[in-house]
């Protein structure tokens, strides 16, 4: 299987190549690669040639962390399937060493040949809603709602939602005012807001 890949091959000097794709491992997953991390600083310096004994390395595939989906998987690979979509954080990639860009490369590939314990598989995402009985205080009607969002900090009333501008968090507000609630790490580490 034949792919491409970005590579820097020399001091200020990038490249689009050709790659091989290696035949997979027992353990190994095969991934099409969506999206890739760029690291600003290190890229750069990396490209100028500054980066301390990267002038040796050249030519070869950079890249730190991928976004795919599986293409196949090794016959020992348990958990993933194709078609699932993962996350491969700090992985290289294994490389066909024919292309003469050495065993190892980074995530600057259209697909990647890495180990299944660095691939992470994305869970359905879950959204927790807080029970209608378990609410605290009077629910706000519509008005009251349109009352909330125009206050300023410091005029909430007792008898009223909480305004957006009075929370720690708009958005957790804004989520428990319409009846909905959306876990935030921060929401989740934090007792309830408390009216002033």
């Amino acid at each position: 299987m034949r792919g491409t890949a970005i590579a820097f091959t020399g001091v200020n000097r990038i490249e689009i190549v050709d790659i091989s794709i290696p035949a997979l491992h027992p353990d190994e997953v095969l991934i099409e690669t969506e999206l890739t991390a760029v690291s600003q600083g290190t890229d750069r310096a990396m490209v100028a040639g500054t980066y301390r004994g990267v002038q040796e390395r050249y030519p070869f595939i950079y890249g730190y962390s991928r976004v795919g989906r599986v293409v196949d998987v090794g016959p020992a690979v348990q958990g993933l399937a194709a078609g699932d979509r993962v996350f491969v954080g700090m992985a290289g990639t294994r490389l066909d060493p024919t292309d003469g860009l050495g065993e190892q490369g980074g995530t600057y590939t259209s697909h990647g040949v890495v180990h299944q314990t660095d691939v992470v598989r994305r869970r359905p995402l879950r959204i927790r809603r807080r029970p209608r009985s378990g609410r605290s205080g009077p629910s706000p009607t519509r008005a009251s709602s349109r009352r909330a969002s125009t206050r300023t900090r410091g005029s909430s009333s007792p008898d009223s939602a909480p305004s957006v501008s009075s929370a720690r968090c708009g958005a957790v507000c804004v989520a428990r005012r319409c009846g909905r609630w959306i876990p935030s790490p921060r929401a989740a580490s934090s007792p309830p807001m408390s009216r002033r």
